[in-house]
């Protein structure tokens, strides 16, 4: 039986050496990894929209997750899989293809419904999201056993097969970004499965002609996906779902892209606003609302109420900026909310908005909308000027100074700490800093917080002006600060110049005339005046408030049960407050029900991280039993972990390494996940491609890991040495600089991979499925690894980590050692 299955092994190894058929081969497993790359960016937009961006993670995991398991699965099947690997290739790749969609769908049944919130409450929730995992499950196994099986029928050309599955994930992930601009989410899986449909389509000479109708069924099926997509049912928590709850509401525009999708919905009852004062006596007109993949992004003025929307005056922002009349004003992606129109009726000359979004700042502003205008009135105003871009990265170019600059808002005190894993480099101490430098004299610099309870925001948004101003050479930085607390927030601004006794007594009218408590300004008389309207029911607020200010502020940052020392440039999460040697003592405090609510972001991602890694782990330990005989002797199954968990585990955290320093660079996340998905695999293909002239000895293996750790340190010094110097340079400029940093370690990186498994396919062949399983497996959980790392340690340390575990593979093939040396001897 044996001899049999290796003759037809052979078989197929002699008929796969024609050209012809490598060459279609090469393509479809192209093809096929340009989908299941595609289908990834997909996912993590259809589930931002429907869920949390949390599930980007999980969507990362569970496509690794599903290549382990195809792995494992070789495992167990090798010989049967390889004998029939021709005619079950086209198969695989169609069905990959089919699930796509299908899972989608299928998870938007009623009974697979749940929602983030209530996993720590109950235990179903748990059960359903088993549930959605295993539906999303299935396109990455078929396309991962297509793969692997490929792999392992031509382990000793894995180079040139490999390059192919790299450049091919690379190209999908470049198609990936650009089909979001085109293509809104429900029908986003289905027209990314086509690209599985091209990839079985490649190999329809190997589908037997007597089975070439259900092929074409499948392929037809595939084809007409995208014309019976459904619609997609956000979560009863996200924003968007109780607008479209509300009488009559209906989404009166709609566009597909990249950085979300956008959704303006009006209805009868559908009034926005910022919170005000109580006090506020006049009617909040009927705005229709703005939605980025659910989330609330502001409102649009009433075509005919272009003038200064009167319930602005009536915000804590209003009250803390009173006295000042600033010409020049500048709006740091905060979106369409009426502080353009405020700031003119005010006497600006000139707004500049700067929206990250560039799909909404056109659609916004287009002055063909159904013969109605622009959308937002208040961008088209004579004197704003609206700039589709990073914010951060106008403030670095600009060399125009302003007299109030608006930062965005740092959050709600609803959030559940939901954003606390999101990057918010606006609000980082070298930010503020960056901001202070392009106030005119006289200007003002504002941001306004949630009063969350207990108090994180408020803590976190002083630390951070206060150091950024002792930065700037501010010698007392608490008399250039006023905040300005209401019911439900506090605006905070710091002033140019010192505060006088004109604009605090003008604050301090403000204040009483409208209710509001004035936390921070010079000559505040005591306690009483700054809690007068709206009572806090901790006392102890006060003075946490004035230690940040103007006592120890160090000894403060290290006794408060949160973190609320400002965010930096190398941990940019200003809304990450969990310190976990404080858990024990919150849980007393709170509740066990309740902790998870404080920083739901965070811990959703270590519950992931935890989650996984044990599936990834069972599905490494299962073939264990397989591996037996003449082969388990010859290579140490020590040697096959080490040496492919480490690259496993280390490429990822490059590439999510990569991934942060480069979003910081050019100020763009999608494009920095576009640039580093299609340079670092476009690069390591090369390398795999190269790897072939090679002979897969233990010198060379433990050379070429030697190397990748090199070139990870100097990836990192690179990166962090070259950014801050090229602000100056155009947006084309800095990524062609990004993918020339990426080409070395990318290069290197490609080696190690196809080495170890032509070293493997030479000694153990049936182990070659396996170390499959292990690097899938094991990257299972680095993407939630790295995340946390990043928000405890920095980004820096993700690079640190990424090295050690190559210092892992390192130690695998050199612990093969006795093995190789007594094989060349003999040789």
């Amino acid at each position: 039986m044996k001899m049999r299955m290796k003759s037809q092994t052979d078989d197929l190894l002699a008929v796969t050496e024609a050209p012809s058929r490598d060459t279609r081969l090469r393509l479809a497993v192209g093809l096929l990894s340009a989908a299941i790359t595609a289908h990834q960016l997909a996912l993590m937009q259809v589930l931002a929209y429907v869920h949390w961006h949390h599930f980007a993670y999980m969507v990362v995991a569970v496509a690794l997750l599903g290549f382990g398991a195809a792995g494992t699965v070789l495992t167990f099947l090798r010989h049967r899989l390889l004998a029939h690997a021709t005619a079950v290739l086209p198969w695989f790749m169609l069905a990959c293809g089919l699930a796509m969609p299908a899972g989608v769908w299928l998870s938007q049944a009623a009974i697979f419904s749940f929602d983030l919130y209530l996993l720590f409450l109950a235990p179903r929730p748990w059960f359903t999201l088993a549930a959605v995992y295993l539906l999303l499950l299935p396109p990455f196994f078929l396309g991962g056993l297509a793969t692997s099986l490929v792999l392992t029928a031509h382990a000793r050309r894995a180079g040139r097969f490999y390059f192919a599955s790299l450049a091919g994930a690379g190209a999908g992930g470049v198609a990936g970004f650009l089909i979001l601009d085109w293509i809104e989410p429900p029908r986003l899986p289905a027209a990314v499965s086509l690209l599985a449909v091209a990839a079985g389509a490649c190999l329809w000479r190997d589908v037997a002609p007597r089975w070439r109708w259900l092929a074409a069924l499948f392929v037809i099926l595939n084809l007409g996906a995208p014309f019976r997509a459904g619609d997609l049912r956000p979560s009863q928590f996200k924003p968007v779902s109780r607008a479209l709850d509300l009488p009559e509401a209906r989404v009166i525009a709609h566009r597909p892209a990249a950085p979300g999708w956008v959704q303006v919905v009006a209805a009868p009852a559908l009034r926005p606003a910022p919170p005000l004062s109580l006090n506020f006596a006049g009617d909040i007109p009927i705005q229709p609302a703005v939605f980025i993949n659910g989330y609330a992004h502001g409102a649009l003025l009433p075509a005919a109420g272009k003038t200064a929307p009167a319930w602005l005056d009536f915000t804590t922002e209003a009250a803390a900026l009173a006295g000042t009349s600033p010409r020049r004003v500048l709006l740091l992606e905060a979106g369409p909310d009426g502080a353009a129109a405020q700031a003119l009726a005010a006497g600006a000359r000139r707004v500049v908005v700067i929206e990250p979004h560039h799909v909404l700042a056109r659609m916004l502003t287009a002055t063909a909308n159904a013969g109605n205008g622009p959308l937002a009135p208040e961008w088209t105003l004579p004197g704003v000027e609206v700039v589709a871009g990073s914010g951060r990265r106008f403030l670095r170019d600009a060399r125009e100074e302003f007299d109030l600059i608006r930062l965005p808002g740092t959050g709600s005190a609803a959030g559940s700490g939901l954003t606390s894993t999101t990057e918010q480099f606006l609000l980082t101490r070298e930010a503020v800093s960056d901001a202070w430098r392009r106030l005119a004299p006289g200007g003002a610099l504002a941001v306004t917080c949630p009063m969350d309870f207990p108090v994180r925001h408020a803590l976190r948004a002083a630390a951070t002006l206060v150091e950024a101003l002792a930065d700037a050479g501010v010698r007392s930085p608490a008399g250039h600060l006023v905040a300005v607390r209401g019911w439900t927030t506090v605006s905070f601004v710091a002033y140019r110049e010192p505060v006088d006794e004109k604009r605090a007594t003008a604050v301090r009218a403000c204040c009483a005339e409208r209710s509001f408590d004035p936390l921070l300004l010079p000559g505040a008389r005591s306690d009483e005046e700054r809690n007068t309207y709206n009572h806090w029911p901790d006392p102890g607020f006060f003075a946490d408030m004035d230690r940040v200010v103007t006592g120890d502020r160090q000894a403060f940052y290290r006794t408060y049960p949160f973190r609320v020392e400002p965010a930096t440039d190398e941990r940019p999460y200003f809304s990450q407050f969990l310190r976990w040697t404080s858990l024990r003592e919150l849980k007393a405090a709170f509740g066990q029900r309740t902790l998870p609510f404080f920083e739901l972001g965070t811990l959703m991602v270590a519950l992931t991280f935890l989650q996984l890694l044990g599936l990834a782990i069972m599905c490494i330990l299962l073939p264990l039993g397989r591996l037996g005989g003449p082969e388990r002797r010859r290579v140490r199954l020590r040697e096959t972990v080490l040496y492919f968990a480490g690259l496993g585990a280390g490429y990822m955290l490059v590439e999510v390494g990569l991934m942060l320093r480069v979003h910081a660079w050019l100020g763009q996340p999608l494009l920095a996940a576009g640039v580093v998905l299609a340079g670092l695999l476009f690069f390591s293909g090369l390398g795999s491609l190269c790897s072939d002239r090679w002979r897969p000895g233990r010198r060379i293996r433990m050379a070429v890991t030697l190397a990748c750790m090199l070139a990870i340190g100097l990836t990192a010094a690179s990166t962090a040495w070259l950014a801050p110097r090229t602000d100056g340079w155009n947006l084309p400029a800095q990524v062609a600089a990004a993918f020339a940093l990426m080409a070395p370690v990318g290069f290197v990186l490609g080696l190690a991979f196809p080495l170890g498994l032509r070293h493997l396919e030479a000694r153990a062949p049936a182990h070659v499925p396996w170390a499959w399983a292990i690097n899938g497996c094991i990257s299972v959980a680095t993407p939630a690894a790295a995340m946390l790392v990043a928000i405890e340690a920095g980004r820096a340390a993700v690079f640190g980590l990424a090295t050690a575990a190559y210092a892992l593979a390192w130690f695998g093939a050199w612990s093969g050692a006795a093995a190789d040396d007594r094989d060349e001897s003999r040789g």
